[in-house]
């Protein structure tokens, strides 16, 4: 058996015991980044000590700081393209190892998954905030007139245009959204970064 190989001669044990759980309720996730030679990435909030974590996902997202109203519009959207909406349903992550506040785990979906990327956009907060001819706040109260409603609309339906939902491996620092029916999704701490990376190009 190929896995007895591992546990004689590569890996410790901790290590060992990450990737039975990868191999048992990650296959698809471990298919993918072993073909394409990639590694997801997540930073999480209050994590820092864990080796490794099974993380139940929220059933409804609120946006910390897109205004609820935009994010509706933008779900509306991506519902009507893709079949989902990944800023109230979806997890965040990255294909690279992005800055963050917060502790850097691998990424790893349990059971399958989908996800959305844009070739344009790298951050969709960060990119409407900066092309609005308005502060974005102002969004968040609803006093806005009907001009500049448009202007945002048109914004946002020009941004949905340039997502995909293939080819992640071209991502690179531009954010993943991805939807994972189980709900739940492994991360793994980063100081197995090297051993994860061994395993995956066996």
């Amino acid at each position: 058996m190929r896995f007895s190989k591992y546990i004689n001669e590569e890996f410790f044990e901790d290590e060992l015991e990450i990737i039975k759980i990868i191999e048992s309720r990650c296959q698809p996730a471990l298919k993918e980044m072993k073909q394409k030679k990639l590694i997801f990435w997540r930073g999480l909030k209050g994590q820092t000590h864990e080796d490794y974590i099974i993380k139940n996902i929220r059933q409804v997202r609120h946006p910390k700081d897109m205004p609820p109203i935009v994010q509706r519009w933008i779900d509306d959207l991506f519902q009507k393209k893709f079949g989902w909406k990944p800023r109230a349903t979806g997890v965040f992550a990255s294909v690279e190892f992005r800055g963050s506040h917060f502790p850097h785990y691998m990424f790893f979906p349990i059971g399958n998954y989908s996800y959305l990327w844009s070739t344009k956009v790298r951050d969709l907060y960060i990119k409407l905030r900066f092309d609005l001819p308005f502060d974005i706040d102002e969004l968040r109260y609803g006093d806005l007139s009907k001009k500049d409603i448009k202007i945002t609309k048109t914004l946002i339906d020009n941004y949905v245009k340039t997502y995909t939902n293939k080819n992640i491996k071209y991502a690179s620092k531009n954010e993943v959204m991805f939807n994972i029916p189980s709900k739940k999704y492994l991360a793994v701490n980063e100081q197995y970064r090297e051993a994860i990376t061994k395993y995956l190009k066996e």
